[in-house]
């Protein structure tokens, strides 16, 4: 092995500390652009192809869902920001599974 200078030594390790400081910011650099890339293309998969959506969505998706009461069986209609109504047949009438109460529920 090769004996440095002290000015020699310091230069090198001043040179391997940048690669590696480089090597670091390179690898996240590289990581934050991949993540970029599976995020768009994850957002083209799934709103270009409208996959997500269901028969109540207009041009954008409705964000509803189906919530059930299993006590009762009732269905209900919920929405993004917090909202709950009662999910109704044609006739007006609340859609219900007809669940039998268990004596588990009191």
């Amino acid at each position: 092995m090769a004996d440095f200078t002290p000015g020699e030594y310091k230069a090198l390790e001043r040179f391997v500390g940048r690669g590696v400081h480089r090597g670091i910011l390179s690898f996240f650099c590289n990581l934050c652009l991949w993540i970029l890339v599976i995020v768009f293309i994850d957002y083209l998969l799934f709103n270009w192809f409208d996959w997500r959506k269901d028969s109540t969505d207009g041009e954008y998706r409705s964000g509803m869902e189906i919530r059930i009461d299993y006590l009762t069986g009732c269905e209900y209609l919920a929405t993004g920001g917090g909202g709950l109504t009662p999910r109704l047949r044609d006739d007006g009438s609340q859609i219900c599974a007809g669940f039998q109460k268990k004596e588990s529920y009191k």
